[in-house]
């Protein structure tokens, strides 16, 4: 058995030394090269190829770094700019809210803050105490000879809830809003009208918008109109 084991091994090498040929060792003569040293020196020198030195910290100035610090505080990068950007994200939606209500109550916001001590003057001490026993027409004839149209007009709305209070339409106090005096009207047959007047007198008086005689003379002639309505029972 052996022997055909050696016999089969000596034919296969045979057959490889017919087919390749002798195995060729490469005799070429090698030449070494050496590095130049100087070429190695002036590398060695040259910041640009010194990768395993450790890059140079960058100072900065004072104002540089309160500039970095402002930035991440105003893009919300640190905690008391995340704090600042939420308080007023919830103040911004709160007063769109306010401002959203008192647009549809009709409330200019100078009406919510309020006039000047003299123009609220003008608004209620002339009913000081009943209405019933104010003078309007004495009151009125008084702003018209001072020239104080846009008073006369308050007074004209003034004298108005007095001939609505005294025909039992509504129930005047000096503490109440336009707006409650037309609830108390809501569904009565001055309701419309009542709203008009109501509309005309906010924006002269609370928008500021200026009045010339004539002009009071046309909202008298709408006001008598109206007057004539509660008294007449039309």
């Amino acid at each position: 058995m052996s022997y055909l084991l050696s016999f089969s091994v000596w034919v296969l090498l045979s057959l490889s030394n017919q087919l390749y040929g002798q195995v060729h060792y490469d005799s070429a003569r090698i030449s070494v090269r050496q590095f130049d040293s100087n070429s190695l020196e002036t590398y060695r020198n040259d910041p640009d190829f010194l990768y395993d030195r450790h890059v140079q910290k960058l100072e900065l100035s004072w104002w540089d770094r309160q500039l970095i610090k402002l930035q991440r505080f105003i893009f919300g990068q640190t905690d008391a700019g995340e704090t600042f950007w939420k308080v007023m994200g919830y103040g911004i939606a709160i007063m769109a809210v306010l401002l959203i209500v008192f647009g549809l109550l009709k409330i200019g916001l100078k009406g919510v803050i309020g006039k000047s001590s003299t123009s609220l003057d003008m608004g209620f001490s002339e009913i000081a105490g009943d209405i019933e026993e104010v003078n309007f027409e004495q009151l009125i004839a008084q702003a018209l000879k001072a020239r104080a149209y846009k008073r006369g007009v308050r007074l004209l709305y003034l004298e108005t809830l007095k001939g609505l209070t005294q025909n039992n339409w509504i129930s005047w106090k000096p503490n109440k809003t336009n707006q409650q005096y037309q609830h108390e009207l809501k569904g009565s047959r001055l309701q419309d009208a009542f709203d008009e007047l109501t509309l005309r007198y906010e924006y002269i008086w609370y928008g500021d918008f200026p009045v010339d005689l004539a002009g009071f003379e046309r909202m008298q002639q709408v006001f008598k109109t109206f007057q004539q309505r509660v008294t007449q029972n039309i």
